[in-house]
């Protein structure tokens, strides 16, 4: 049996979330943590949903390398 885990997944970054809607992923719920009071969206899993998580993760990693590469 699949576990919650391999079925959905938590994005807590607005900004994410955002952009895999831009892709035409629709999230299933936008709740609030009972603990921590953070905002989160609850995707449910699937190939196309990690391609647009793995390219915002691209995107961020290029942006702080750039950064990074000004500073030098």
């Amino acid at each position: 049996m699949a576990s919650v885990r391999d079925k959905y997944r938590f994005v807590y970054e607005i900004q994410k979330a955002k952009y895999i809607r831009s892709k035409g992923i629709e999230f299933i719920t936008k709740a609030k943590h009972s603990k921590t009071d953070s905002i989160f969206f609850l995707f449910e899993w699937s190939e196309e949903f990690q391609k647009a998580a793995d390219e915002w993760d691209m995107m961020k990693i290029q942006e702080r390398m750039g950064q990074h590469g000004q500073r030098d």
